[in-house]
């Protein structure tokens, strides 16, 4: 997928504010050109900083832009997951 193509899939979530948009993890190769198992490393190795809802993984909007922008190494949290109960 093309960065025009995430842009214009950005443009249809206007209706939420930008930060709190939440993204569910298997939704992630939509926005960013790689495949799960690579979304999965990313999380296991805290190198994509993540939001846990039950057994349900989001990613902020805001973080798969800054990897777009500047690379995964911007965003990767030294080993801090958020949870949510």
């Amino acid at each position: 997928m093309s960065i025009l193509n995430f842009k214009r899939n950005m443009e249809t979530d206007k209706h939420l504010p930008k930060k709190d948009k939440l993204i569910p993890a298997e939704n992630i190769p939509e926005y960013l050109p790689v495949k799960m198992p690579t979304i999965r490393s990313w999380i296991m190795q805290n190198k994509l900083p993540v939001i846990r809802l039950g057994r349900r993984v989001f990613i902020k909007r805001d973080v798969i832009e800054r990897i777009l922008d500047e690379g995964l190494s911007s965003v990767s949290n030294g080993g801090e997951t958020q949870t949510a109960l």
